[in-house]
Formats: structure tokens, sequence, C-alpha cells
């Protein structure tokens, strides 16, 4: 039973056939454009810290969104897209901020009376990406390079 189906399979597979080129090709859409989503995963580290500063555990980022594009130019080479994202960034480390009555708050290290050793600073962000792009795809071809810039 098991050749029989073994045999059955690689028959099978022996026989299917890939899509047919056709040089008469015409594109289905002629307003081509290359929107994206986009993920990022980053390790967050405090920069210029005091002395005594440390970081704990891993204090992870994350971004994500989407961009649209808009062709510039008949050709669709050049354009810019604009989007919209999030961005969680985290960090982890053992600085205390304290407030005394109403003074500015004071910042320096979590004291040994203090019943916890460890502080997490959380930030949220709301993206507002844009990129200026030229490139050499199209929608016959893949095979590319592109050239971008973006800014946060």
């Amino acid at each position: 039973m098991r050749r029989t189906l073994l045999f059955l399979l690689l028959f099978l597979a022996a026989t299917a056939r890939s899509q047919e080129n056709t040089p008469d090709f015409t594109a289905l859409d002629s307003l081509y454009r290359e929107d994206q989503f986009y993920f990022g995963l980053t390790y967050n580290v405090l920069q210029q810290r005091p002395e005594n500063i440390r970081q704990n555990k891993f204090s992870l980022g994350l971004s994500l969104g989407f961009l649209r594009d808009m062709p510039l130019n008949k050709a669709r080479t050049f354009a810019v897209a604009a989007g919209l994202g999030y961005s969680l960034n985290n960090f982890n480390h053992n600085l205390q901020i304290a407030r005394i009555g109403t003074n500015d708050p004071t910042y320096g290290l979590i004291g040994t009376d203090v019943a916890y050793d460890k502080n997490k600073m959380i930030l949220h962000y709301v993206d507002l990406p844009i990129e200026i792009r030229w490139r050499t795809s199209t929608m016959q071809s893949h095979k590319f390079w592109r050239a971008g810039r973006s800014s946060p």
C-alpha cells in the first residue's frame, strides 16, 4: 500500500507543470506602486549615563507601520512615500526620579532604603515616516535596485 501511494505521489509530481511564459504579457494595472508594511525590532542602550547607572535585563524596542507610495513621474521611477506607524521603546535601569514637594524632579540611584531596585521607562511614539524613492522596478520585472532615504 505504501509503495503504491509513493508511486502515485511521485507520478503526480512528475506530471505537474508550472506557469507558461507568455511574451505578450500586458500589465493588469498600469498604476504600479510599491506600498510597504514595515516591522522593526531594536535593542535600546542608554548612552552617556552617569557612573553607577546601569541597565537591567533587555531593553527592547518595537516599531511597525505602513508606507503609501506616491509616484511623481509617468515612468513611476521617482516617488515619495508617506506613512503612519507606531513605536514602543522599553528601558530597564536603576535610575530613580523623585519629586520632593513642588521642586523640580531629582535624578539619582535608587537608594537602599527604597523597597525596589529596578525602574522601567516605556515610551510610545506615533511615527510619520517620509521616504524619497528612486527605483528601477516595474510591474513586469522585480529585478531592481532602489535608492531611498527614510526619516522617522
